[in-house]
């Protein structure tokens, strides 16, 4: 009996078993139907340097260049294609790429006075190049970030085992606009791939992300899948920072709304979660003003904004003074709420106001609000 080997689908991520034989052999994943390589653990993992420019003697790797570069197509192996010049195309297997450093390839080609445009690997991504790294990461790579990118991809996901859907789904929850290979494997949860019950485990956990997506192949298979992050403290520092710009991109937005609006302050409602009071307050920027009130009271939540005069404020506070509990903060019931939206709508900038639509659409519908 054969021995038994097995690795991830470089689409779907779900595991293959296969005869130790078939390694390095591209296949019809049996789970969406995609061509993926079947790759075995290699003995030696990448350093960080592999993914730098390097000075290096590639004498040796230029006389074995032309013998790699093939002008007939290759099957039964993952391959890259490289346009080399109109009607000149070449084809080359998946092991010679990573064979040779990239820098290596790109001072091959210089020498030569190519440029070559480099796609794959059919066999492990169709859809070359735009499909292993989301396009949005790196909108206009040149020729040589290409060859880096997609070298250091392959040794990549060949040595840890990473399907390139996590990588993909890592990148994209983060918003990342660098190659962060190895943040990656230290904050993917492993066990949870593939595996439902598992990923639900952690649904709970505060030092964990989980990111579901679906992916469709050939206009019919749907791919469903769950990854489990841990919150290393890379993942934390880039959630701060996301959090940081999108604070930052709704102040602008909002002084940008009052700037086209003939008012100088929002009025807003926001709720107490922990016990269903309302605070009718006013702010150039709202959302911030929610920032800070949560560093006191975790559980508040901006319920509705709108541009208005800033006597508004205090009209407000007097329509409502017998329902005042403390300060700025009221015990509203739902037709007051109306009442009070109804009464900005009169005084305000109605087309540039920002709400809480499903909390609002059960208030109009006089259904109690589900608490956050």
């Amino acid at each position: 009996m054969s021995e038994e080997a097995k690795c991830d689908c470089q689409h779907c991520g779900v595991h293959i078993e296969f005869p130790a034989e078939m390694a390095e052999q591209t296949i019809t994943c049996p789970h969406c139907q995609a061509e993926t390589l079947l790759i075995t653990q290699p003995a030696a993992i990448p350093p960080v340097s592999d993914l730098q420019p390097e000075v290096e003697d590639f004498s040796f790797m230029f006389r074995m260049v032309d013998t790699l570069l093939s002008k007939e197509k290759q099957f039964g192996s993952a391959i890259y294609i490289l346009y080399l010049a109109p009607g000149d195309v070449r084809y080359l297997r998946l092991m010679s790429f990573m064979s040779y450093k990239p820098d290596g390839w790109i001072a091959y080609f210089k020498q030569k006075g190519l440029t070559p445009e480099i796609q794959g690997p059919l066999g492990g991504e169709e859809k070359g190049f735009d499909s292993v790294i989301p396009e949005e990461i790196f909108p206009n790579p040149t020729w040589e970030d290409k060859f880096r990118i997609l070298h250091g991809f392959a040794k990549f996901q060949a040595s840890y085992k990473v399907p390139y859907a996590i990588y993909k789904d890592f990148h994209t929850m983060l918003k990342l606009c660098s190659l962060e290979f190895f943040e990656c494997v230290d904050s993917w949860v492993r066990e949870a791939w593939d595996d439902f019950f598992i990923a639900q485990s952690f649904a709970k956990s505060n030092q964990h992300l989980i990111i579901e997506s679906a992916e469709v192949f050939d206009n019919k298979t749907e791919i469903h899948r769950i990854a489990v992050f841990k919150k290393t403290p890379f993942v934390t520092r880039r959630l701060k920072e996301l959090l940081e710009l999108d604070e930052a991109e709704k102040t602008s937005e909002n002084l940008e709304r009052l700037r086209r609006s003939s008012f100088t302050v929002f009025v807003y409602l926001m709720e107490d979660l922990r016990n269903g009071l309302f605070k009718i307050g006013q702010s150039q920027t709202p959302e911030k003003r929610e920032k800070t009130l949560q560093s006191e009271v975790p559980e508040t939540s901006l319920r509705f904004y709108m541009p208005a005069h800033d006597s508004a404020e205090t009209e407000l506070h007097q329509m409502f003074a017998e329902k005042r509990v403390r300060g700025e903060w009221f015990e509203l019931t739902p037709q007051d709420i109306l009442s009070v939206i109804g009464f900005l709508k009169q005084k305000g900038d109605l087309s540039r106001a920002s709400a809480d639509y499903e909390w609002l659409g059960k208030i109009t519908l006089g259904l109690p609000p589900v608490a956050q």
